[in-house]
């Protein structure tokens, strides 16, 4: 995830495509904004996609000569349809087939279901362009909590809208259950939809700039049952950057903390 690397762009741009190369990972994932919102970014692209939104093509040429896919785009929820359409139209013809949904704001009834329904409809653009749209269980939104999380899938049509868990958002912030089973208890109940997986960590100390494995989540666990369960899909491995590296070490260092973690225990 683009985030790890304090969303590299322009000069940074391929330099940081190779160092995810050379830590081991297949792909990459970032961020893209709608202008009105008011990033740092032009046009409706931000992070990775500086510079890229009007030549999908050339950005796919770009992933490819250094070995990498796109796996996903993170965009946040609103209102405006036709930024949906544009990224949507945009992750298609880079290779990619994933959208996920990042906010969502209060946590009465009401605004479970005027989130739901507006994941509904983006859902269904990005079924439109062949790709499939899922909620970021994320701090400080709509969906923080287990619970926050259960009333507002209740709101989406599993045939348009799939699920995805972030491992480290969930060892955060689903506090109705025990820290070790957060993580594995979601994707339990929502494996029939699950779609996408973020691998993060998060320690009291680090927060989520943790690398994998440093940090409360149960990995034995989780890495168990995706094994178990057979899972074959897109599997991003993010840590907070936008801080500073964790503890003074680089973002290159702490990602290849985390691939040699993952490889060693889980998949």
């Amino acid at each position: 995830m683009s985030l790890g690397w304090n969303n590299p762009s322009g000069e940074e741009f391929v330099p940081w495509l190779r160092e995810v190369k050379a830590t081991g990972y297949n792909g990459v994932a970032g961020f893209a904004f709608p202008e009105s919102t008011g990033s740092p970014f032009p046009g409706w692209s931000a992070g990775i996609w500086q510079g890229y939104a009007d030549d999908p093509q050339g950005f796919k040429e770009v992933l490819t000569g250094e070995g990498l896919s796109l796996a996903s785009v993170d965009v946040p929820i609103g209102a405006d349809f036709d930024f949906y359409r544009a990224v949507c139209q945009f992750v298609s013809e880079a290779g990619g087939r994933h959208i996920i949904c990042l906010g969502g704001a209060g946590r009465e009834e009401a605004d479970f279901a005027a989130v739901g329904a507006i994941l509904n409809r983006i859902g269904e653009i990005a079924l439109d362009h062949g790709l499939h749209a899922a909620y970021h269980n994320h701090t400080g939104c709509t969906g923080e909590t287990f619970s926050d999380m259960d009333r507002l899938l209740a709101h989406t049509d599993p045939e348009k809208f799939s699920v995805m868990l972030d491992v480290g958002h969930a060892t955060k912030d689903f506090v109705e259950l025990p820290v070790g089973e957060r993580a594995v208890r979601f994707l339990e109940k929502y494996w029939d939809r699950l779609d996408f997986i973020e691998f993060k960590d998060w320690h009291p100390d680090t927060d989520l700039n943790t690398p994998v494995g440093e940090g409360e989540c149960d990995w034995s666990a989780v890495f168990g049952l995706l094994r178990t369960r057979d899972y074959r899909g897109w599997i991003t491995v993010e840590q907070n950057g936008h801080q500073g590296p964790s503890r003074g070490r680089t973002p290159r260092e702490c990602a290849q903390r985390s691939r040699d973690f993952i490889r060693r225990l889980g998949v």
